[in-house]
């Protein structure tokens, strides 16, 4: 079978494998990869478009942390994607880390997504709106449709960053972007690391 494929497609594409990735606890190298993937794609995009484009994340996003997303978009994907500038070269890796940087940097990405083309995958839109809830300290509740409400029953959420990204599986498991026979595996393992 031959698809035809476009950037903007490309991109959703990426986006929704990159929210597959990101869910899991051992990809986050992979996860990173594609990630920025996406950021180069889009950005490109847009440039050479000759587009302005006003993120709704910035209305959204508290300023701190696009300068956090900002200053951490290039280092460690360059070592990852160029082996011949430095063969034997090695990194250090925080775990914890790399994923709080892949999630963040993915709302961003879902969040200009949005902006720019309209409508978003069911894949993206489960990861958004579980993106609200894993960072709540990132958004400006104010400006967000009853914020403080969502905000309050979000304080109630377990602040422990494995089961968010078990809420985040749960959540794609909803809309059939993950294996439904993981799920069950995901409760036999949750039941087993409670004794």
């Amino acid at each position: 079978m031959i698809e035809v494929f476009d950037k903007p497609k490309i991109l959703r594409s990426q986006l929704d494998s990159a929210v597959r990735l990101v869910s899991l606890e051992d990809d986050f190298v992979a996860a990173h990869s594609i990630v920025m993937a996406c950021e180069e794609l889009f950005r490109t995009w847009y440039v050479k478009k000759d587009l302005f484009v006003d993120f709704d994340y910035r209305i959204f996003i508290k300023d701190e942390y696009h300068k956090e997303y900002l200053k951490s978009i290039r280092a460690d994907y360059n070592f990852f994607k160029h082996a011949d500038r430095d063969l034997d070269g090695v990194i250090e890796v925080d775990h914890e880390q790399f994923h709080r940087r892949n999630e963040v940097m993915l709302f961003l990405h879902i969040a200009g997504y949005r902006k720019v083309f309209g409508e978003i995958s069911p894949v993206m839109t489960a990861y958004y709106q579980w993106a609200t809830i894993a960072y709540p300290d990132f958004i400006k509740w104010e400006n967000v449709p009853g914020g403080e409400n969502r905000r309050s029953q979000i304080a109630k959420i377990e602040n422990d960053p494995i089961v968010k990204r078990q809420l985040l599986r749960v959540m794609l498991y909803d809309v059939g972007a993950l294996d439904d026979a993981d799920f069950s595996r995901l409760q036999l393992w949750k039941a087993t690391t409670k004794k």
